[in-house]
């Protein structure tokens, strides 16, 4: 399950920030709890209490599939075949972390997600990111810690910001293999079937997830990809 703090929109102007002054963030250092910025999120108050807080979260889906499956096709034209496997999941979210710690930069120096671009700038008000902010100062991208969070539970899985978890929905092309028979006359009754053959595993994911990998649902802190592997082979039949 994934509790997420929901972003209603961005502040476009200081006058706007201004105007929200009166709703107390719990979430941010006193001295800052009733003080909001340009550029900043504006948290949607579920309860309706003036206060942000851990009232204010809402399940906005589930780390495991709802769904799972899978596609093979065998076709043949005279000597040719081809082997095409797929399989699929969707109904999971996914946060890539190595994306967002970046963009919030709690280290301060992190390479920085092309995704900045298109966040909040005095010149850049019609955004749908916030603005960029070392060290998640402003807690625009995850509310708590990355160990745990200001309620002492697991932070970017309870307190992370909904606009920055994605769908892990995906479909796979795990496997197509091409093979040719050969002519076996040659061989005088030796041999009964000769056929070489070319697969590829791993081949490409359709998929709307920034990250490499989709099928691991929840917090995704950096993993190696599914390699591609390419195989050329022999089936004999004596």
């Amino acid at each position: 399950m994934v509790i997420a703090y929901i972003q209603d929109d961005i502040y476009d102007t200081q006058a706007e920030a201004d105007a929200d002054n009166a709703i107390s963030d719990e979430l941010m250092p006193g001295f800052s709890r009733n003080q909001r910025w340009a550029g900043d999120v504006k948290w949607r108050d579920i309860n309706n209490d003036g206060v942000i807080n851990s009232l204010d979260r809402k399940v906005i889906g589930r780390t495991t599939p709802s769904f799972i499956g899978g596609f093979t096709t065998n076709l043949n034209y005279k000597k040719f075949n081809l082997f095409v496997k797929t399989d699929f999941a969707t109904g999971h979210l996914v946060w890539n972390h190595i994306k967002n710690k970046g963009y919030g930069q709690t280290q301060g120096n992190l390479e920085q997600p092309i995704e900045i671009l298109d966040s909040w700038t005095p010149t850049n008000t019609d955004a749908d990111l916030p603005r960029f902010v070392f060290v998640n100062g402003a807690k625009n991208v995850w509310r708590g810690n990355e160990g745990s969070d200001f309620f002492s539970s697991t932070s970017l899985l309870n307190a992370g910001n909904n606009k920055f978890w994605e769908k892990g929905d995906y479909l796979a092309l795990r496997e197509v293999t091409l093979s040719y028979d050969l002519p076996t006359s040659i061989f005088k009754d030796k041999i009964q079937n000769l056929s070489v053959y070319l697969t590829g595993s791993n081949l490409y994911y359709f998929k709307g997830f920034s990250g490499d990998s989709p099928e691991a649902g929840g917090v995704q802190y950096g993993t190696f990809p599914v390699p591609k592997t390419y195989t050329i082979g022999l089936n004999l039949t004596f």
